[in-house]
C-alpha cells in the first residue's frame, strides 16, 4: 500500500510538472504572438503617420503654388497698371512734339 501511495504521488507530480511545462509554452505563445501583434500595429500606425504627413506636404505644395501664381498675377497686374502712365507720358510726349513740328 505505501508503495502504491508513493507511485500515485510520483505521477500526481509527473502530471503537475507537465501541466506546469505546458502553462509555460502557452505563455511564451501569448508573449510572442503580442510582441509580433505589438509590432505589426506600430508598423501600421507608422505607415499611416508616413501617409499623412505625405498628404499634409502635397497640400502645403498646392497651396503654396495656388498662392504663388495668386501672387504672379498681382504682380503682373501691377506691374500693367504702372506701365500705362508711361504709355501715357509716351503718347503725351510724341502728341506735342508732333504739334510742334507740325505746328
Amino acid at each position: 500500500m505505501a508503495l502504491e501511495v508513493i507511485e500515485t504521488i510520483i505521477e500526481e507530480e509527473n502530471k503537475a510538472s507537465a501541466a506546469k511545462a505546458d502553462a509555460v509554452a502557452k505563455a511564451r505563445e501569448l508573449v510572442e504572438k503580442a510582441e509580433a501583434d505589438g509590432k505589426a500595429a506600430l508598423e501600421a500606425m507608422r505607415l499611416e503617420q508616413a501617409a499623412k504627413g505625405k498628404e499634409m506636404l502635397q497640400s502645403a505644395e498646392a497651396e503654396a503654388a495656388r498662392r504663388s501664381e495668386e501672387i504672379m498675377k498681382t504682380a503682373q497686374e501691377d506691374s500693367k497698371s504702372l506701365q500705362r502712365p508711361d504709355d501715357l507720358l509716351n503718347k503725351a510726349a510724341d502728341y506735342v512734339v508732333e504739334r510742334i513740328l507740325n505746328g
